[in-house]
């Protein structure tokens, strides 16, 4: 079993691969705009969908007692 401290920094990765997803769908968002609404409104969902993720993922690093290192992306728009 890993300790506390090997999962936090397990779920940070996790966090940081989330928060380079959300801005993939934020630059999605923004060159979808003009082009189609339905995608515009999907990418939007996706990147929301991801910031949920992330949050649950940041309240598991501190039940375990962590800190994370990277800044989270948990605007909405």
């Amino acid at each position: 079993m890993q300790s506390p401290e090997q999962l936090s920094s397990i779920l940070q990765d996790l966090i940081s691969v989330i928060n380079n997803r959300v801005k993939g769908y934020e630059k999605a968002v923004d060159e979808t705009t003009t082009v189609d609404i339905d995608l515009h409104r999907i990418f939007n969902s996706m990147a929301n969908d991801s910031r949920g993720y992330a949050a649950v993922l940041i309240q598991e690093v501190i039940v375990l007692g962590g800190e994370f290192a990277t800044t989270p992306i948990l605007n909405t728009f």
